[in-house]
């Protein structure tokens, strides 16, 4: 009797060992009317000082194409700068969104897009809401979005629908 359990017992470990282990993961973006704001509004001294630390040298800053454009003015860097992090309720996306406009406002913004950027070894989904608002998943699987567009090194799909029909997979 006990031969019979052991050898039961090790049939269905060996079946079990024997069966395709699918790691597949399906990721849909984030519903912003549940993304929370975790962090606070930078003041405007923070912002001043901000500019004045990033800003300061006019010489080497405008040879710098990434901080040139937002350094030309206050205001400028204001509308670049002004952010906080926000999360989607489970923590899977986050991004930093403008403090600009009112959270109500920010959590109205319809799902635009679905893209994919491949970076190194880790790849990153990216939700595009109305407004600019984006949400983003960084991971180590390689990941797809089924139907999306090619273009060089990132896929894009827009989501008509709400987002119904946008999702990535990634195994």
């Amino acid at each position: 009797m006990k031969f019979n359990i052991r050898l039961s017992v090790f049939c269905a470990i060996v079946f079990l060992m024997a069966q395709p282990v699918s790691a597949e993961s399906v990721f849909t973006c984030p519903d912003l009317t549940k993304a929370v704001q975790v962090a606070d509004c930078p003041t405007v001294e923070e912002l001043k000082h901000m500019f004045s630390s990033t800003c300061g040298d006019a010489e080497i800053n405008s040879k710098d194409p990434k901080v040139s454009g937002m350094c030309k003015s206050f205001e400028a860097f204001k509308q670049r700068k002004n952010t906080a992090l926000w999360e989607s309720v489970d923590g899977e996306f986050m991004g930093y969104v403008t403090c600009n406009v009112s959270a109500a406002e920010i959590k109205t913004g319809k799902l635009l897009k679905m893209s994919l950027t491949y970076k190194g070894v880790m790849d990153k989904l990216i939700c595009t809401y109305e407004g600019g608002t984006e949400l983003s998943r960084r991971t180590r699987q390689s990941c797809k979005i089924p139907g999306a567009k090619l273009n060089l090194e990132f896929m894009i799909l827009n989501c008509p629908d709400g987002g119904k029909t946008c999702k990535a997979v990634c195994d």
